[in-house]
């Protein structure tokens, strides 16, 4: 059988972490997929993005500035979020993430 390869970003964000940096993590994304460096360098689609939350909070933070974002930008990024106690309780499955937007 076939294998096939899945390519995604990952990021686990920190407790600490202040929302700015929330901000500029998810920001960093946009300017990336808006530069086209991906596109112009990989045949594969744009990587869908993981993102590893602390905590509630955090995550409907993230949440709300990530979906403002896409309905401001209309770019077709993927940000997937899950809580960390989530997968450390039953590992990465497709279930343990929600979409943003």
């Amino acid at each position: 059988p076939k294998s096939h390869s899945k390519r995604y970003f990952l990021e686990l964000i920190d407790e600490k972490s202040p929302r700015f940096v929330l901000r500029n993590l998810i920001s960093r994304y946009f300017k990336y997929y808006e530069r086209k460096y991906w596109q112009d360098h990989y045949i594969y689609p744009f990587p869908k993005i993981l993102i590893i939350c602390p905590n509630v909070f955090t995550k409907n933070y993230l949440m709300g500035f990530i979906s403002e974002t896409l309905e401001e930008k209309e770019i077709p990024v993927e940000f997937f979020l899950a809580l960390r106690l989530d997968i450390q309780k039953g590992g990465i499955q497709s279930d343990t993430w929600e979409a943003a937007g």
